[in-house]
């Protein structure tokens, strides 16, 4: 049995910057639509234009399609209505701090989790180019967010779905990301 102090706490997903819960949320809603056929592109599209960043959008779009066929395990990418960060989606953040930071060393490390060496080049020139976009609008990711460790708080763990967000749950093997649910509060 695994010791509950070691297992991760989720991270809020309000501890990110604006700008990082605009990347979570819009690479979260382009998968949810990707996968059941929902237009989101206009949606995103709208949110970016309205501050001041209107080339991310395609930027973001061609990235999703890049870590959906270069994943070498499927990646978790939760549903907008998620409150907390995977560690997937830390590491998506985090490559994009890195580049907005002149960091040209950490981003080869933390894409390697992500992607095969293959499929890296191509995932840290998008990573960049969102960057640069963001930064050109003044969007800042911001600080490193870390997952704790210790006890999860009851109905905290992202394993127990409410039914809300079991319709909105999407797992895909075949694209390498997955789409998962976590507890929702109404």
């Amino acid at each position: 049995m695994a010791d509950p102090a070691a297992e991760p706490i989720p991270t809020p997903r309000t501890l990110l910057s604006f700008a990082g819960q605009l990347v979570l949320w819009s690479v979260r809603l382009r998968l949810l639509g990707d996968r059941q056929g929902i237009p989101t592109a206009d949606t995103i599209e709208t949110a970016y234009g309205l501050v001041g960043c209107p080339h991310a959008p395609a930027t973001l779009a061609s990235l999703v399609a890049g870590l959906s066929g270069a994943a070498r395990r499927p990646i978790d990418i939760r549903a907008p209505c998620f409150r907390s960060l995977s560690a997937d989606e830390d590491r998506l953040l985090d490559l994009v701090r890195c580049f907005q930071r002149d960091d040209a060393v950490r981003p080869r490390f933390i894409v390697s989790a992500l992607v095969p060496a293959a499929g890296q080049p191509r995932i840290l020139a998008l990573t960049a180019r969102l960057s640069g976009q963001l930064t050109a609008a003044g969007l800042f990711v911001g600080g490193d967010i870390r997952p704790r460790t210790g006890p999860v708080p009851q109905g905290a763990h992202p394993s127990q779905p409410c039914a809300h967000s079991r319709a909105h749950s999407v797992l895909s093997q075949d694209s390498g990301l997955s789409h998962a649910t976590e507890p929702h509060r109404h």
